[in-house]
């Protein structure tokens, strides 16, 4: 429980290694105590058992080892980069990375292994992926921004998935001599979510007209699931989740830029 705690709070590296070193202390000397009461008492089953037991030290064991590895090899691939560059590690004066411990950790993370080396570079959380946090907290926030964003990637992903139904849309682009694409929405990075938002709202019209034409020269599931987009994106539920999420998304791609 603590393991799992100290993970989701975004604990340093060290402290991670150092609850997971007691976990694996407290689970061998568990095994090994239960293993001798096994013995004692003639359990008949006690090889199947401690194989199991040997199975589970030698994973934790096996995860404990690429904790440590991981932030030492951020750390060297770090290096090397500066070095490719011809960057001096003596003139470094700043690093900045994500909120991750195994780069941000105060005492073990990437960014204290350099700071070993070179004391005077100091480290701030990343503004983008703070920028990034920040937008994410919010647009999540709201179950209409939620349900409007996943509208957005399912009629960019039937678009994509469906030949027919985005030659439709080419054709009626091509009456207005525009050809924007529509994609769905980055799934991680939302600062980069403003051109899908944007695109889907400007091409409102021609997917409107692409998703009737659509429904009425398919029949069955294709159909279907194309009056159901129609019905989605012309819900006034599904603009308004687009226009409240747009202003955020815009003023932080701004200041991150």
């Amino acid at each position: 429980n603590e393991l799992n705690r100290a993970a989701a709070a975004g604990e340093s590296a060290a402290y991670l290694a150092a609850t997971l070193e007691e976990l694996i202390n407290c689970t061998v000397w568990h095994f090994s105590h239960e293993e001798r009461l096994m013995l004692k008492h003639g359990f008949p089953g006690i090889e199947p058992h401690k194989a199991a037991h040997r199975e589970l030290i030698d994973a934790a064991r096996e995860w404990q080892a690429k904790l440590a590895q991981t932030r030492e090899a951020l750390t060297a691939m770090v290096l090397d980069i500066l070095l490719r560059l011809d960057l001096p590690l003596a003139s470094l004066r700043g690093q900045t990375y994500d909120g991750a411990s195994c780069m941000s950790g105060k005492y073990n993370g990437t960014q204290a292994l350099i700071a070993k080396q070179q004391p005077l570079a100091l480290f701030v959380h990343c503004l983008m992926h703070a920028g990034n946090l920040v937008a994410r907290e919010a647009m999540e926030a709201s179950n209409t921004i939620v349900d409007a964003a996943s509208v957005v990637n399912e009629v960019a992903a039937t678009c994509n998935r469906s030949t027919k139904l985005t030659t439709i849309l080419h054709g009626i682009q091509a009456e207005k001599h525009d050809r924007a694409s529509l994609r769905p929405l980055c799934p991680t990075r939302v600062l980069v979510r403003g051109a899908a938002l944007r695109t889907i709202m400007d091409q409102h019209e021609s997917l409107d007209r692409s998703l009737s034409e659509y429904a009425e020269a398919s029949n069955g599931e294709p159909a279907s699931k194309a009056r159901g987009l129609l019905k989605q994106i012309n819900s006034g539920e599904f603009v308004l989740g687009i226009m409240m999420a747009l202003p955020t998304v815009n003023l932080l791609e701004n200041l991150n830029r």
